[in-house]
């Protein structure tokens, strides 16, 4: 017999590898292709601006840097020089406007405005990938051309760390082994059972670090590594190994801030001491989805008064990145083949996934309904052979409740599956927001209703129906129909037969993933 938990775990596993895109949007579904980082900003000047944006392309990575040089008063013109320190080949997609000077090193021509990307791909075993970038600028002064070379030499950070996935796994293996451990209790026989919901749904088992999950998940969200800043202990005392001295104190010696960038401590040596400061001596911690996610820095200053000191303690936050809301439906089988155990499984099951959703941060992202059906008749769906709880926030204990009532009835009828399909697509279709939408299909396998197919189409010996009419084909516990017929091949080849409810209930799988582009199925013909 099935577990509960399996039901409840299974639906995570599909919705947490979609929750992503509550912080990533759509691109995540581009085929064959996984994104990492997505517009993250290295240099951000009132001259120009360069980002760059992180992709999984299967079999290589591929990193974009997006630059945009911007127009100034003076008509100042700028050469930009990027640098890429590897530990294997790179290939750089050739720009029009910009040189292939020499090994890993490409130069534009000085330009008073324009934007673009460099793009640069590299088998997926690099495991170093640093940019070195340097900025030229150019000015006409009393008709002579004046020329100031790495002009951001002195005010900032040139040398960045480029994302690259396998260096972030390592670290983080034995961690989420144990969290994973964790989360299935420690249970061999609980692991087979993911290690199989992962086959089924062909969906990789990854839990995102920054679903801030309160309750069973907690242990899977975000932590930072602390950045301990170095000390060392001579005759003289103790003092920090990399320092800084506010200008004209002589009794203060503060320790540098740390730049996420280039994993390494500022080199600031010297600077007014000023709270109104944004840049000098943070300790930056970097985050998943932001270069940085917050910064910290205490220091002293010398005051008037000999022996007193102002002690200054900033903290700063990111701005956070803009939520994408996910809409779910939930198509669940309420037929009478689900009685006892696997009632009871999805009951719980569903219960249990709608409270581990209300205990995250992002409880009011995530909207789910509810389609049931069986089948048209005096059973637990009605005449109508269904019944729906509109789309709306996990957040809502209304809601919630809701969802678990219309659950509650013990089930009944045939298996409709074509028409729970068919109603879960308009349920979000219905919805007018550009959310991102998803579907879920719980059921324990045959079809026995469908409706009778008018024309069919036919892909490696699979029969897909194309259109339908408002009869049905009933076979009663089977899915074979007892006199089958013959329709039109919408392809323009013989006529093709049909013999039971499965060429009607995957024609409309295909037509509703058309239409929502995301369906995922919990199926199972042996939960007893």
């Amino acid at each position: 017999m099935i577990k509960k938990w399996t039901v409840c775990l299974s639906i995570i596993i599909l919705v947490l590898n979609f929750v992503p895109n509550l912080l990533q949007g759509h691109q995540v579904f581009a085929e064959n292709q996984k994104i990492y980082k997505d517009k993250v900003e290295l240099i951000n000047d009132e001259s120009f601006n360069i980002s760059y944006s992180m992709r999984d392309l299967e079999n290589q990575y591929e990193w974009e840097i997006d630059y945009r040089i911007n127009k100034t008063e003076n008509d100042k013109e700028l050469k930009l020089k990027f640098s890429f320190e590897v530990n294997q080949p790179i290939e750089i997609e050739e720009n029009e406007s910009w040189t292939l000077k020499e090994k890993n090193t490409i130069i534009s021509e000085f330009e008073k405005e324009n934007e673009g990307k460099i793009v640069l791909r590299a088998n997926n075993s690099i495991s170093l990938l640093n940019l070195e970038i340097q900025a030229d600028a150019k000015l006409i002064e009393n008709e002579q051309e004046v020329i100031s070379e790495d002009i951001l030499a002195k005010n900032e950070s040139t040398i960045f760390s480029l994302y690259i996935p396998e260096n972030n796994k390592a670290d983080s293996k034995e961690k989420d082994n144990k969290n994973t451990e964790e989360v299935l209790n420690n249970e061999s026989s609980q692991e087979e059972t993911v290690s199989q919901l992962k086959k089924d749904s062909q969906l990789a088992f990854s839990y995102p670090s920054n679903f801030g999950i309160k309750a069973s998940f907690n242990d899977l969200a975000q932590n930072y590594e602390n950045i301990s800043p170095e000390y060392r202990q001579d005759e003289t005392g103790i003092s920090p190994n990399h320092s800084w001295i506010p200008t004209g104190n002589t009794t203060v010696v503060n320790h540098q801030g740390w730049n996420s960038f280039s994993s390494q401590w500022d080199g600031v040596n010297s600077w007014n001491g000023e709270a109104t400061n944004l840049e000098n001596s943070y300790i930056e911690y970097a985050g998943v989805n932001n270069p940085v996610d917050f910064a910290l820095r205490k220091y002293a200053k010398e005051t008037e008064t000999p022996g007193l000191y102002d002690v200054y303690l900033n903290v700063r936050g990111n701005v956070q990145n803009p939520i994408k809301p996910v809409d779910i439906v939930l198509v669940i089988d309420m037929s009478g083949s689900m009685q006892g155990a696997k009632e009871t499984a999805v009951r719980q099951g569903v219960s249990d996934f709608l409270s581990t959703i209300q205990n995250t941060a992002y409880a009011d992202y995530v909207n789910v309904g509810i389609v049931g059906y069986s089948s048209p008749g005096n059973y637990v769906t009605g005449a109508s052979g269904y019944i729906t709880v509109p789309i709306d926030k996990v957040s809502s204990e209304s809601h919630v409740k809701s969802i678990n009532q219309a659950l509650a009835p013990q089930f009944s009828g045939g298996t409709f599956t074509q028409l729970g399909l068919r109603k879960g697509t308009e349920m979000l279709e219905q919805d007018s927001s550009d959310n991102q939408k998803m579907m879920i299909l719980m059921t324990d396998g045959v079809p026995t209703f469908s409706y009778k197919v008018n024309s069919a189409s036919k892909v490696d010996n699979v029969i897909y129906g194309q259109s339908f009419a408002e009869s049905r084909d009933e076979p009663g516990n089977t899915s074979k129909i007892q006199s089958p017929y013959s329709v039109k091949d919408i392809n323009g080849g013989s006529n093709i037969e049909i013999r039971d409810t499965w060429a009607a209930t995957l024609g409309e799988a295909e037509i509703s993933k058309q239409k929502i582009s995301e369906i995922h199925t919990l199926w199972n013909s042996t939960w007893e």
